[in-house]
């Protein structure tokens, strides 16, 4: 018997990884305070965005971390859960900067410092960007 994506998805919701949970879970919050932000002044003033309801975030992200097995998005490699390095963190990216949006098809993980790197730039200049430190660190 195949079960519906939210009946394996309520499934997923009660794995036992803690420490998984937890980093979704911040995850979460991160971004429903960029909603909560959006419009407000600043020195700039922040970008109107959207997010689903808390469970369908949160079935979003879980989804996302299984999908992609946990390897960033951006590099390819494993993103550690509770890393002392915060650069390592997980960090949620939007693939399309320009959609403000955090939606099933605007997302994916990725490390906090391959996010920053890519900022709004386009997969390509991020790909050139990373062959060119690949090369430097490898020589």
């Amino acid at each position: 018997m195949q079960l519906s994506v939210r009946a394996q998805s309520v499934i997923d919701l009660n794995a036992d990884d803690k420490i998984l949970r937890q980093e979704l879970t911040r995850l979460m919050e991160v971004i429903k305070h960029d909603v909560a932000v959006a419009g407000m002044e600043r020195i700039g003033v922040s970008p109107a965005r959207y997010v689903p309801s808390v469970s369908d975030l949160f079935i979003m992200l879980n989804k996302l971390w299984r999908e992609q097995k946990g390897l960033c998005a951006l590099c390819g490699q494993p993103i550690p859960l509770k890393p002392t390095n915060r650069l390592l963190q997980m960090s949620r990216d939007r693939t399309d900067s320009a959609n403000k949006t955090y939606d099933w098809h605007n997302t994916q993980l990725t490390h906090l410092a391959c996010n920053l790197a890519k900022s709004d730039g386009t997969l390509d200049e991020w790909h050139e960007y990373l062959a060119m430190v690949r090369q430097t660190l490898h020589g």
